[in-house]
This record gives C-alpha cells, structure tokens and sequence, in this order.
C-alpha cells in the first residue's frame, strides 16, 4: 500500500572505553553530550522521506552513526535498553506546538528500531492521516493521538498515548518516545547562527499556513541561502509550491536538506567550541522536547 521507501545510510566504528569513575564535571559533560545528541536524532528522523509499510517494517536497515555515537557517549552501564534486550524502537514525533493551528496533532510520526548488538536501524514514517483505533477515542486519524493524551491526562501525556496507540496498531513494542515541536526546531537553528541549504529551483507556495491561522505567500530562489530557523520552518514545511515542489516527496526532500546542513553546523568545531552556543542549545532542548529518555540511561 504504502512502497516509497529511502534509506538512510552511514557507518561508524563503536570505541570500547575502560570504566572509569565519573566525577560529577564528568556526568554534567556526559549529559549535556547526551542531550545535544539526542536533538540531532529527533532532527534527523524528522528530515526523512521514508514512508510506512506494515511489510517492510524491519526491513528498510541501514547504518545510523547517530545511534553509536550515543551509546559510546553514554557508556557500557548506561545504554538504553528495549524490551527486546537486542532491539530498541523508538517513535520520534514532531507537533506545531503553542500558536500553531492543531498545535497538538502531530505532523510528524516516524519509528526507528535500532539492533543494539549491530548498530543497524530501521527509519519508517507513519502517514498523518491513517485510521487507527486509540485507546479509548475509538478510530481516529493516529496524527490526532498525541492531542487525546495531553488533552485527556492520559497517564505520561500525549507522546505516552501515542506510543501506546502505535504499539496496538502494528504490535512493535515502543521503549522510548521523543517528541520537538516548531519552536525547537527554530530555535536551535538560530542559536547555530543559521544554516546554509542549497535550493533547488524557484517556486512560490501562495498557501502558507500563519501562526493567526491565515495563509501567506512564500517564495525561494534556486542557489544556496543562508536561512534563519523561521525561514528554514517555511522552506521545511511548504506543502503547495508550484515548479514541482507540491509533493510529498518534494517537501521530504528540502526536509533533508534542512536537517543534513543543521547536522553539519552542530558537528562544526566552531559550534562545538562555542559555549554560548552549546548552552543556548541545551536551554532551548529542555523547553521544547518531551521524552521518557532520561540523561544517564
């Protein structure tokens, strides 16, 4: 039903450390790691064009460095574990978030399974708009659970609902959730200075939806531009632009670019030796994210 799959691929060798006692400087530069990083998986995840299929669920495997660089951060004691002692999944969600038409629906459901014993990783996107059942609202379109459990008190929120609601729906146990919403995402590009994205082609999206849930008129010019996060959101989010950039695929494809330049700008050492920019960082991930991933585990 659903056949468009991309696979996203990459390679890193996993670093075997002797254990050490941690200091709490130690424990602070491993969690501020550990958050920094976990940012750039949600950004990742959310950059990708992937669309689901209940029979390839497991199948669309590629190497994700993002996943080893964590655990080698994070340590032998202190990698997150599944309920499959081998497998992790997690579902990674973005939502529009205070000021945004339907701020609690997400606009983003994407599901990583990640082999812990291979570093390998499965990326499958769930279309906004399939039918599902959700636990006590009966069949809904499954972008609409995340607004039932916040809205509802369901026990862990919305992102728990969803999780709950994805694991019903294609019997995949959920370990972890992680959930960003617009102004995460551009606040961080703002505080790494802006990004440079290289644009394809010219075209204008004369339907782009506005905060006062009016419509403006956007439009790009083919070259490289060096965008704000609130230009990035647009040239992200632009559903209707003509000169072919209407699709579906379109937009997953500038989503890509978006989230390839901001991985290029955090893991620039101009980024990394700013601290002002690092805790900047950091200040923005601790509004913006819901997760049950804890620092340390």
């Amino acid at each position: 039903m659903y056949n468009n799959i991309n696979l996203v691929q990459g390679t890193i060798e996993e670093k075997r450390r002797p254990k050490k006692k941690r200091t709490f400087l130690q424990k602070l530069v491993r969690s501020l790691l550990f958050i920094l990083i976990a940012y750039f998986i949600i950004s990742f995840f959310l950059s990708s064009k992937i669309i689901f299929s209940q029979e390839t669920l497991g199948a669309a495997i590629s190497k994700l460095p993002v996943i080893s660089q964590l655990r080698s951060i994070l340590g032998a004691n202190d990698v997150l574990s599944g309920k499959d002692e081998n497998r992790l999944n997690l579902l990674i969600m973005g939502i529009g978030g205070t000021g945004h038409e339907g701020a609690l629906l997400t606009d983003t459901m994407m599901l990583a399974s990640v082999d812990l014993s291979t570093n390998q990783a499965s990326l499958i996107s769930i279309p906004r708009d399939l039918l599902v059942k959700i636990p006590n609202n009966g069949w809904q379109r499954i972008n609409h659970a995340n607004a039932y459990g916040d809205l509802n008190n369901y026990p862990g929120g919305g992102s728990a609902l969803a999780a709950k609601t994805v694991e019903d729906t294609f019997g995949v146990p959920i370990d972890y959730y992680l959930r960003l919403d617009f102004s995460g995402f551009t606040s961080m590009i703002d505080d790494l200075g802006g990004i440079d994205v290289s644009v394809d082609r010219f075209f204008v999206d004369n339907q782009y939806p506005t905060e006062d849930y009016k419509v403006m008129t956007i439009s790009f010019n083919q070259g490289i531009e060096h965008m704000d996060g609130q230009r990035a959101l647009q040239f992200a989010r632009s559903r209707h632009g003509d000169n072919g950039e209407g699709s579906d695929f379109a937009r997953a494809k500038r989503q890509q670019k978006i989230l390839f330049a901001v991985k290029d700008k955090i893991l620039n050492w101009k980024t990394l030796a700013n601290p002002n920019r690092v805790y900047n960082i950091y200040n923005n991930i601790t509004k913006n994210i819901q997760t049950n991933i804890k620092p340390g585990q």
